[in-house]
């Protein structure tokens, strides 16, 4: 089956990415306002963009409402910083809060109860507990026809790795950070890889990943 990818609206176009581009790793990003006031915001979709300078995307949509302009992509856009942390299953909970539509004079990291950390080389804090932070600084913003969703490119002018985010066991440096990653739309699974191989079968339970040679999945909801 051929699908013209003209002849589809935004929705559509988007299940078929959502559904075909798995898992996606997701994206924890930290942003501040013009006026000093946290934001954060998972994004899904994310990816690297270059090594040589190392570079991420991170493509952004609008509020719910389909016309207000994100407030982590304000940010972004009036600042030129922001801070990429690899989302995990500890903070899981936080994460999905951080989802919520707070209003712009709202610091997110209070409203959480997440603790800010200093960046080296830009102003946005990082998440305390993350263990894998990019510091950014805006490299191009590239807008849709519409005005409205836009992909953001960033260089990463610095990088945090918890020293603690590799495996005894000589297997890869995820294991012992515990990634996660959306799995297919409409269920929300997060997985993290075993030391082993980066399969996961769906389950309902969610014990801590480890060295063990297995696979931890957790199923959320939203």
């Amino acid at each position: 089956m051929f699908i013209d990818a003209e002849s589809l609206d935004a929705k559509s176009a988007y299940k078929l990415l959502i559904g075909s581009v798995i898992p996606r790793p997701i994206a924890w990003v930290s942003t501040e306002s013009t006026d000093g006031i946290g934001n954060l915001a998972p994004i899904s979709f994310f990816t690297v963009a270059g090594r040589k300078p190392p570079r991420i995307s991170l493509s952004i949509q609008p509020r719910s409402d389909g016309v207000t302009l994100k407030d982590s992509f304000v940010n972004m856009r009036d600042t030129g910083e922001f801070v990429t942390h690899l989302a995990t299953l500890p903070q899981v909970l936080p994460l999905h809060i951080s989802a919520s539509e707070f209003e712009p004079d709202e610091d997110e990291f209070d409203a959480i109860g997440l603790k800010k950390l200093p960046s080296l080389a830009v102003k946005p804090p990082r998440i305390e507990g993350a263990p894998i932070a990019f510091e950014c600084v805006v490299d191009r913003i590239v807008p849709a026809p519409d005005g409205l969703n836009h992909m953001v490119i960033g260089r990463v002018v610095q990088f945090y790795i918890r020293t603690t985010s590799t495996c005894p066991a000589g297997g890869s440096t995820p294991v012992r950070w515990r990634p996660s990653a959306v799995w297919p739309p409409n269920t929300r699974w997060w997985t993290t890889p075993s030391c082993h191989h980066w399969t996961a079968k769906p389950s309902h339970t969610s014990p801590a990943a480890g060295c063990d040679g297995s696979t931890r999945t957790t199923r959320t909801t939203r």
